[in-house]
């Protein structure tokens, strides 16, 4: 159980501190009058925001998987359509 708490502890610093840097190296960019440069930064990073939960709930997947715990394994797969249905509609 600490292999999956330390590695979805890893992911969730590295997808908080790359949205930060991204987002703030966008806003730089766009105060410096780079425009184009600027939104695609920012684009990234706002994407690095959304995926960062996607993953870790893809991680918990592969753990339950692993684990062979069908229960959670079907919790945390009902989680995930449920994020695919919401990007889908939204």
């Amino acid at each position: 159980m600490q292999s999956i708490k330390t590695s979805i502890q890893a992911l969730l610093r590295i997808g908080l501190v790359s949205t930060v840097i991204l987002l703030a190296l966008g806003s730089l960019l766009h105060v410096l009058g780079l425009e184009q440069a600027s939104q695609l930064t920012l684009l990234l990073g706002v994407w690095a925001l959304m995926l960062t939960p996607i993953l870790r709930v893809l991680i918990s997947l592969i753990f339950f998987y692993q684990e062979k715990d069908r229960l959670y394994m079907a919790i945390t797969l009902l989680v995930l359509v449920i994020i695919a249905l919401s990007i889908v509609f939204a």
